[in-house]
């Protein structure tokens, strides 16, 4: 049973569900690697001073440490925090065209020594799909095999094609066993964000996780939303003191139920900011489609089925135009003073707060 349920963890499932967090985890290692990729052409333009042979290929170590050194240097751009594999794979990349040019040109007279380290090495560095990097792993040993064969005298390409599988078979069993654990512990920081960050009644994030959000906006890590929306759900602690907190769980579970399943037809995430307040933020949409959205939630409301009588909502929403303000409270701020002029109006309606600003 237990086996079972790895195999299941491990592959389509487990990286379909948690791609965002699996992308923040190789964002960390990216950088890492890019240093690896700059140190090891930096120890290959050092070695060429005393080798002669080798200095015939400092331009391309050159090369390789200077691109190496413009990713680490722009690892904050949002292309790579978008993509951080491809960074791991272009890396390891480069670091393997040179490794390749010193096996078959430098020293063609010889065991390619240095490009069996990286074939042990590589599937075990980052967290990506197991088939992709075993994949790579053994096309990198294919090519080096077949480039030995057509540089090499037969005996010395001979020793790169059972040298290179056994560093090949040896890099794939401890990096699919490295893989399992990394999986593992990913897999279990996950349940506890889950519990750590859910609100168990509503389904939807809890406030704890808004305000990792907030940071997260803050630093740059996850682009910010164009709007973003207050709700409040009118007259609660009436509909709670009239019919029980039982009703009055069942009522939030059920809105809580609708915002997060309704096909909303934007990327759009609600957070119960506290008792029968809810926040959303709402990514790559213009103000017409935020109003849209805003209305659409307002009218859904109204014909949820709840056990004893319908509810209604206030809801205040601003649209995030101005890219000067980078603190995302100061947007909340907003959409909550329109929420509270919505209230004032008894309740029941929308209020955007471009309208009330002046």
């Amino acid at each position: 049973m237990g086996k079972e349920k790895i195999r299941e963890f491990n592959y389509k499932q487990f990286f379909r569900d948690n791609k965002e967090m699996l992308r923040l985890y190789n964002n960390v290692i990216y950088p890492k690697i890019a240093c690896l990729g700059a140190a090891a052409s930096t120890i290959a333009l050092i070695g060429s001073v005393f080798n002669e042979y080798m200095q015939r290929a400092r331009v391309l170590y050159g090369l390789i440490c200077v691109a190496c050194l413009i990713i680490f240097f722009t690892r904050k751009m949002n292309f790579w925090k978008k993509h951080p594999v491809l960074c791991d794979y272009l890396v390891f990349g480069l670091i393997y065209i040179m490794l390749l040019y010193m096996s078959a040109v430098i020293f063609s007279n010889g065991t390619g020594a240095s490009i069996l380290v990286l074939l042990t090495i590589f599937p075990v560095t980052f967290v990506d799909r197991p088939e992709r990097i075993f994949l790579a792993d053994i096309g990198m040993y294919s090519i080096h095999t077949i480039v030995s064969f057509l540089s090499k005298n037969i005996i010395y390409a001979g020793l790169d094609l059972v040298n290179g599988l056994i560093a090949t078979m040896v890099g794939c069993i401890f990096g699919f066993f490295i893989l399992n654990s990394r999986l593992h512990a990913l897999n279990y920081r996950t349940l506890l964000a889950v519990e750590r960050e859910m609100d168990v009644l509503t389904t939807l994030y809890n406030r704890r996780k808004m305000t990792e959000t907030l940071e997260a906006f803050a630093r740059g890590f996850t682009p910010g939303p164009n709007g973003v929306i207050m709700m409040d759900i009118d007259w609660f602690k009436r509909y709670n003191d009239t019919f029980g907190h039982a009703a009055g769980d069942k009522c939030l579970n059920v809105f809580g139920s609708m915002l997060s399943q309704e096909p909303w037809g934007v990327e759009v995430t609600f957070y119960r900011y506290g008792g029968e307040e809810f926040v959303g933020f709402v990514w790559n949409v213009n103000k017409e489609q935020l109003a849209k959205l805003v209305n659409e939630i307002h009218q859904k409301t109204k014909t949820l089925e709840m056990e004893h009588r319908n509810i209604t909502i206030s809801v205040g929403y601003t649209y995030c135009n101005d890219k000067q303000i980078k603190n995302y409270e100061t947007w909340i701020q907003r959409a909550d003073q329109a929420l509270y002029i919505a209230k004032g109006r008894g309740r029941d309606c929308v209020v955007d707060y471009d309208e009330i600003k002046e």
